[in-house]
């Protein structure tokens, strides 16, 4: 019987280790790659044939309707001279340790 006991908390740990990893890579990986891709979505689709400010003007307009789609609520968005900088915090809710907030930011240089 106390085999079975050592083995079944094994397992526990060994799935709970599984899913805190699967939290980790969505938290740091998927959630960040998300909006990458919609910033380079966005700058696709605005017309290359255009002078800069007139970019950043379609190139607002398009993010403003990913932004209100988005279940990420962003601290800024907006252009520092010629990028376009897309900052938020999330936090990963963790059971039994402390939570861990980290502060994301990422740039697409729009020109």
């Amino acid at each position: 019987m106390n085999n079975k006991t050592g083995c079944i908390m094994w397992i526990i740990l060994f799935c709970m280790l599984l899913l805190w990893g699967w939290k980790m890579v969505d938290f740091y990986l998927l959630k960040p790659s998300m909006v990458k891709k919609m910033l380079n979505e966005t700058m696709d689709s605005v017309s290359p044939a255009q002078t800069v400010s007139a970019k950043q003007v379609e190139f607002n307009a398009r993010w403003s309707e990913f932004e209100r789609d988005s279940e990420v609520s962003f601290d800024f968005t907006g252009f520092r001279g010629d990028s376009f900088i897309v900052q938020w915090r999330d936090t990963l809710h963790v059971p039994v340790f402390p939570s861990i907030s980290h502060n994301f930011v990422l740039r697409k240089l729009v020109r």
